[in-house]
């Protein structure tokens, strides 16, 4: 058995095959379970709540996402600008 795979072309190219996906797959894996870390770590650091917790089945979530954007628009501006209200800060709730 073993012969096949040094004595044959065939044999040869499977083994390098083999080899590669020996590599490639559990990198692969590791990337995958790398990214969805990071994906929680992002999600617990945002502290945004999840579609499926604010309200029922998740139909509030785009009014606790609206409110949060004014309360940070809000504190961005100073005092001044602030009684302005300038329409334009607004721009990003229309799209």
């Amino acid at each position: 058995m073993a012969d096949f795979f040094f004595n044959t072309t065939l044999g040869t190219i499977l083994l390098i095959i083999g080899q590669i996906f020996l590599v490639v797959i559990p990198l692969l894996l590791a990337l995958a379970f790398l990214m969805y870390a990071d994906r929680k770590i992002w999600a617990s650091v945002q502290l945004r709540r999840g579609p499926n917790v604010v309200g029922i089945y998740g139909l509030l979530q785009s009014f606790a996402d609206f409110a949060k954007y004014i309360v940070n628009v809000q504190r961005r501006l100073g005092p001044v600008e602030h009684q302005r209200r300038d329409p334009l800060c607004l721009r990003g709730l229309v799209a």
